[in-house]
């Protein structure tokens, strides 16, 4: 009895084992970068993530899976420059690649535009205070108090 006891007792306590995929989350409505990786996580549990039911995530599973399946390479460096593809014509997207050049720029115009933006406001401001008679010394002090 105190066997069936303690074995139960084993079984409830111990963590059933969680399955461990690789998972790729797209984006197929960034008005950028259609299809832009916006997630990539290893050793994922699938099925308590949420990928398994959905449509944007891409699953490399071992053993493989018929539920959002790629081939589970992806290209090198950040997943902020990847894309998902449709790699094998099916009209699903299954594969990963690599930004092309244009796909970079599209998706860093909102920073460089908001850049430009702040740096010709900070450079309006500085002719403005140069009109009251503010050396460059003092213009850079101020700068330095934001």
């Amino acid at each position: 009895m105190r066997r069936v006891l303690w074995s139960l007792t084993l079984v409830l306590v111990l963590p059933l084992p969680a399955q461990a995929d690789d998972v790729v989350r797209c984006d197929p409505s960034d008005p950028l970068v259609p299809n832009r990786v916006i997630g990539y996580a290893r050793s994922e549990d699938s099925v308590q993530s949420g990928a398994r039911t959905d449509p944007q995530a891409l699953i490399f599973a071992s053993p493989p899976s018929d539920a959002r399946p790629w081939n589970g390479r992806t290209p090198p460096g950040s997943f902020h420059e990847w894309t998902c593809v449709d790699a094998n014509g099916d009209g699903s997207l299954d594969g990963v690649v690599a930004m092309t050049a244009a796909e970079r720029t599209a998706r860093d115009a909102p920073a460089l535009a908001e850049a430009l933006r702040q740096q010709a406001l900070r450079d309006s401001l500085r002719s403005k205070l140069r009109v009251l008679g503010l050396t460059d010394d003092e213009l850079t002090l101020l700068e330095g108090r934001r």
